[in-house]
């Protein structure tokens, strides 16, 4: 599904790329991973794959479609949740999905019926039609993520996900986030906690100082009973 090859960033000013020579490949209907401590090149790399940042070199592929010779195309294919919870707060959550819905291209026909059935699944039907600014910062993650999946996309793309949820938020996210990709699609995201990525993912990246120190399939290693934090831990450690 997404493709990544000898991604190499470097912001302005900084002569160390951010990222260096990055390749990844991960499947349709996967989660996978990038761990690694703040600063370590993750957020980096999601942007790169949002379109939100232009690398120095390298390509990103979403099946066969390139982010740089079929953009539009490839961005259809697309759902992007930042890190953060920013929205048009004037907006109610429906005029905010219905924007978003259309941007992509989604038919007015039935849009309003589609926005109800998402705001049942997530228990935001008695928000759906009140001021964004008078939610809940779960309740914002929740109205981007439908903004996100709106247009049906096959592949989700997040930026450290579970910043600023609370328990009951985080545990309905990695629920939906495990239906989706049963479903065939795929998704990809960034976290520096450790037990997320443990608790979520089929495949993980450990990236430190813009590298990819390893691949790991976790229920591999769960086979051969090793330990994802002290792989991580010594890993890291020999990269500093």
């Amino acid at each position: 599904m997404l493709t990544i090859t000898g991604l190499t960033k470097t912001y302005r000013g900084f002569k160390t790329p951010a990222v260096k020579q990055v390749s990844i490949s991960v499947r349709k209907g996967e989660i996978y991973g990038f761990l690694g401590q703040n600063g370590a090149g993750k957020s980096t790399i999601i942007n790169c794959v949002a379109g939100l940042l232009k690398p120095d070199c390298g390509d990103i592929l979403l099946g066969d479609a390139s982010l740089y010779r079929e953009p539009l195309r490839y961005k259809k294919l697309l759902g992007y949740v930042a890190d953060t919870t920013t929205a048009f707060e004037s907006l109610s959550g429906k005029d905010y999905v219905f924007y978003a819905a259309r941007l992509y291209g989604s038919k007015k026909e039935g849009l309003e019926n589609e926005i109800a059935v998402w705001a049942k699944r997530f228990q935001l039907t008695d928000a759906i039609d009140k001021p964004i600014r008078t939610y809940s910062n779960g309740m914002k993650q929740k109205i981007n993520i439908i903004a996100a999946l709106i247009h049906g996309p096959s592949f989700w793309l997040f930026d450290e996900p579970m910043t600023g949820l609370d328990p009951r938020s985080t545990y309905e996210l990695v629920d939906f986030m495990r239906s989706y990709a049963a479903e065939g699609n795929s998704v990809v995201f960034s976290s520096h906690l450790l037990e997320i990525v443990e608790k979520v993912c089929d495949r993980v990246g450990i990236i430190h100082n813009g590298q990819i120190l390893g691949e790991f399939d976790l229920n591999s290693l769960k086979l051969e009973n090793s330990n994802l934090r002290h792989l991580y831990m010594s890993l890291t450690a020999c990269k500093k």
